[in-house]
C-alpha cells in the first residue's frame, strides 16, 4: 500500500541536471543560508499552487496552541482569508544545521539539503499521491533525491517509528536563475496526518533525545 514511489519518477533530465549541480556545490554555510532565505518564499508559493490543484493541508496557528495541531486545506484558507495563519517551517535554525553538518556530514555544508524546508499534511495516502502527481507535472521542479519512508521495506526504527516522503527539489526557471538560487536544494516533506500528529512539542522533545543518542 505504501510503496508509492519508484525510481522511474526521476526523469533522465532530472538526474543529469543533478549531476551538473553536484559539480557546483556550494560549500559556504553563510551563502547557503542566503540562498535558503531567498528560496523560502518561492517554495511557499509553489506549495500554495500545488494545494490549489490537489488535496493536502497546512498546519495553522490557533487561539490556543495546546492540544492537537490544526490543519486547513487551501480552499479553507482561501475562503476564510486565513493564509497568514499558516505555520510555515521556514529556514532551518543555524544551531541544528551546524550540529547536523558536524555529526552526519563530515563538516561539509553542501550536504545539508534541508535549510529551506516545508511540509504538506494529508489525511489519506491517495491524497498524497495526487499532490505528488501535481509536483511532478511542474516544469520547474527538478528531483534531486527522494526518501520514501512509507515504503514497506523502510526500517522505521531508524526514525523512532516516524514515516514520511521527503522530496529534495530544485526549481529551475527564469525567476530562480535570475535570483541565483536555481541550484539550491530544498526539502518538502509529504506527511500523513497520523504521523504529523506525533510531532507535538513533547513528541519532538522525545525525538530530539532519540536523535542525540544516535549522534545524528
Amino acid at each position: 500500500m505504501y510503496d508509492i514511489l519508484r525510481r522511474s519518477m526521476l526523469r533522465p533530465s532530472t538526474v543529469a541536471s543533478h549531476q551538473a549541480a553536484s559539480a557546483l556545490r556550494m560549500r559556504s554555510l553563510d551563502q547557503l543560508y542566503t540562498q535558503a532565505r531567498v528560496l523560502s518564499p518561492l517554495l511557499q508559493r509553489k506549495i500554495k499552487a500545488w494545494l490549489r490543484a490537489s488535496p493536502g493541508m497546512l498546519r495553522v496557528r490557533t487561539a490556543s496552541e495546546g492540544g492537537h495541531s490544526t490543519y486547513r486545506t487551501a480552499q479553507e484558507l482561501t475562503e476564510n482569508s486565513a493564509w497568514d495563519t499558516v505555520r510555515w517551517a521556514g529556514v532551518k535554525g543555524p544551531e541544528r544545521a551546524i550540529q547536523k553538518i558536524t555529526r552526519s556530514y563530515g563538516g561539509d555544508p553542501s550536504l545539508c539539503l534541508d535549510l529551506c524546508r516545508e511540509s504538506i499534511v494529508f489525511s489519506e495516502i491517495r491524497d498524497l499521491r495526487m499532490c505528488l502527481a501535481c509536483i511532478r507535472q511542474d516544469p520547474a521542479v527538478k528531483f534531486v533525491r527522494v526518501k520514501n519512508r512509507l515504503a514497506s521495506a523502510y526500517d522505521a526504527s531508524a526514525t523512532a517509528g516516524y514515516r514520511d516522503v521527503a522530496l529534495n527539489l530544485r526549481f529551475d526557471d527564469e525567476c530562480t536563475r535570475r535570483l541565483g538560487v536555481s541550484l539550491h536544494v530544498c526539502e518538502l516533506q509529504l506527511i500523513l496526518k497520523c504521523f504529523m500528529d506525533m510531532k507535538t512539542e513533547n513528541g519532538h522533545k522525545l525525538y530530539v533525545k532519540f536523535r542525540d543518542l544516535r549522534g545524528e
